[in-house]
């Protein structure tokens, strides 16, 4: 069995490892991508992830904690890094949240609600064209075996 025969075997097989590979993937390219400042990158990342994943339902679970804990990485980081006042980004949050009329620490809640939802977004668009696209290829090699086994007949 070649190398790519391999792969390919692994790639179909559908266990938890791809789970648990697909949400690592998500994380870290997550964390990767969330410093260009750009929110909808995280979209990128779980599409990545859910096409590694390739079921829909444990990629809704993936995208959902994947981004949502690359959102609450990144608010800590915001949070440990207040350089005179450590409580400077709290009362940042609170002022933004005054206007809306929500406190800071719901905001940040929000936030990381919202990070989960486009998670779920790209990780569940990925993994269905992922099954899309391994339904038609394996179509078709199906029907390339039939008629090479009707032309040796």
């Amino acid at each position: 069995m070649n190398k790519l025969a391999r792969i390919k075997e692994w790639y179909l097989k559908d266990d938890w490892w791809h789970f648990i590979i697909g949400l690592t993937l998500i994380y870290m390219l997550g964390l990767i991508l969330e410093l260009t400042g750009l929110w909808w990158t995280m979209i990128i990342a779980a599409a990545i992830g859910g096409a590694i994943i390739k079921h829909g339902g444990k990629a809704i679970i993936a995208g959902f904690v994947g981004v949502f804990f690359v959102w609450g990485s990144y608010f800590l980081s915001f949070l440990s890094l207040g350089y005179s006042n450590p409580f400077l980004f709290i009362n940042f949050l609170n002022l933004i949240g005054s206007v809306i009329g929500i406190n800071g620490g719901v905001l940040i809640f929000i936030s990381l609600l919202i990070g989960g939802l486009v998670g779920v977004i790209g990780s569940v668009n990925a993994a269905y064209l992922a099954q899309i696209i391994i339904k038609i290829t394996l179509k078709e090699e199906i029907e390339t075996k039939k008629s090479l086994s009707i032309k040796t007949k």
